[in-house]
């Protein structure tokens, strides 16, 4: 038999969130403020024993001029001053005869490992915690030295522990019952807040059930309220313009394909009628079929464009590794090269390392020397190069055709964008391979400009971030 559990109601959760949020400030502001305040009170601690530790010395230092026969006088009347009562720092000083003169009755000097401080000849200071009947005492020394360097006993002053142990214990006493008082308070309220907030978001959401079943033209009213709710609607509000644009993007482009696939359908359709028509002169059939295979041809690359597209925008699996840019980007100048020889050239450059697919980097490279290739005169020239730049690589592709039309130059990679001239040719390109060109690049965390060479023409730059060349690479 199983137990339906109860769940909590949203303003339930609001609640809980707010009281867990309340919960955890508490805790660090008290975590916080104890480590502050103990801290502080340690530094003090050690900053008055660093102070005895000065006084003292500036005490024996104008009396006498630290020589043994003024030494145990100068200090006696240094610790006449200071007396122990009220939790008054302690005072030993040891002298280099076996002398040992202090302010208290508390025999720090019998723990032997104060013992080791005390009777050292060389010259030391430093602080050190010692436990002395139950108590901690922390205690701060410094050597006792004549002009000539030479030891003349050693000076401690100690410190109580218990007192910051007990002040910072009652802190802490006051932080929890504090805290507890104000997670108490916050849940009751935030409890009555919730309840009360949410009842526009109620509103909301039953105007929202209605937008859903209806156009996505509507929208929630906004009353520009600048609360949570006033947030929430126009967050919801601006998700519906999204989806809005998702779906004209998505009718804009089955309309493109539609349309790009039913031009070359009605050609070979065309084209197989006259074909089949008896009447027809042989080599009016034979132009026909060349028309119809072409058009076929057509068809082939556009599936296949728009098959790279998904791939693409599907995020599917790259074959990734270190590659050289360089090469390349050489290999697809030759590509090029082949399609129109002596128009192509290529200025080889060093090594420059990227990582990537190798196939999709020379797909997303020859695309734009083919590209330029097709836009350039017999006369004309495409040129490639491959070059380092700091923490980036670059390839450049130019060619001296007549460059894009400045009303083109923003939309040339966007998918089935074809420029005036280009609608104007016949059999030209799908619209898709720059597109796929740009995608290409993004995919490899890159980024993809064109502009116009002042001279005539354009200047396509596909820019990679660069690697370490791999250690197995021949220098």
């Amino acid at each position: 038999m199983s137990v339906t559990r109860p769940r909590l109601t949203t303003g339930g959760r609001v609640a809980l969130t707010v009281v867990v949020s309340v919960a955890l400030g508490v805790i660090m502001l008290s975590v916080l403020a104890y480590a502050g305040v103990s801290r502080r009170l340690t530094t003090q601690r050690d900053e008055t024993l660093v102070a005895e530790v000065e006084a003292y010395a500036q005490a024996v230092s104008s009396s006498s001029g630290l020589y043994a026969d003024g030494l145990a006088s100068a200090t006696r009347s240094f610790l006449a001053a200071r007396s122990p009562a009220g939790g008054s720092t302690l005072i030993i000083v040891r002298l280099a005869d076996g002398r040992l003169l202090s302010n208290s009755d508390v025999r720090l000097e019998d723990v032997p490992a104060d013992q080791d401080i005390l009777t050292a000849t060389e010259p030391s200071m430093g602080f050190i915690d010692i436990e002395y009947e139950g108590e901690v005492y922390r205690s701060a020394h410094s050597s006792i030295q004549a002009d000539d360097g030479t030891v003349l006993g050693v000076f401690q002053a100690a410190i109580p522990t218990s007192p910051i142990h007990e002040t910072v214990a009652g802190l802490a006493l006051t932080l929890a019952l504090s805290g507890t008082l104000i997670v108490i308070i916050s849940a009751v309220s935030s409890a009555m807040v919730a309840r009360a907030s949410l009842r526009p978001l109620r509103t909301a959401a039953r105007t929202a059930e209605a937008v859903t079943h209806s156009t996505l033209g509507e929208r929630i009213a906004d009353e520009g309220a600048t609360d949570e709710v006033g947030t929430m609607v126009r967050a919801v509000n601006s998700m519906l313009d999204r989806v809005e644009d998702a779906f004209a993007t998505q009718k804009r482009f089955i309309s493109d394909a539609s349309h790009e696939m039913r031009t070359p359908l009605a050609a070979i359709r065309g084209h197989l009628e006259i074909a089949n028509d008896p009447r027809i002169d042989p080599e009016d059939r034979k132009t026909s079929l060349t028309v119809v295979d072409e058009e076929l041809s057509r068809m082939g690359r556009l599936v296949d464009d728009l098959l790279t597209l998904a791939r693409l925008e599907g995020n599917a699996p790259r074959r990734e590794q270190s590659l050289d840019l360089s090469f390349t980007a050489w290999e697809a100048a030759e590509r090029a090269r082949a399609l129109a020889p002596g128009l192509v050239t290529y200025e080889r450059a060093e090594s420059v390392w990227v990582k990537g697919d190798p196939d999709h980097l020379l797909q997303a490279i020859l695309n734009l020397a083919v590209n330029a290739v097709r836009h350039t005169g017999e006369n004309g020239a495409v040129s490639l190069a491959c070059e380092s730049l700091g923490p980036d690589a670059r390839v450049i592709v130019q060619d001296t055709g007549p460059g894009i039309a400045p009303e083109d130059l923003p939309h040339v990679f966007e998918r089935f964008y074809r420029a005036r001239s280009e609608r104007a040719k016949e059999g030209g390109g799908t619209g898709l391979g720059l597109a796929i060109t740009e995608r290409l690049v993004r995919a490899h965390g890159g980024r993809i400009s064109v502009e116009n060479v002042p001279d005539g023409g354009a200047r396509f730059i596909v820019t990679l971030p660069t690697i370490t060349p791999p250690e197995d690479v021949p220098g």
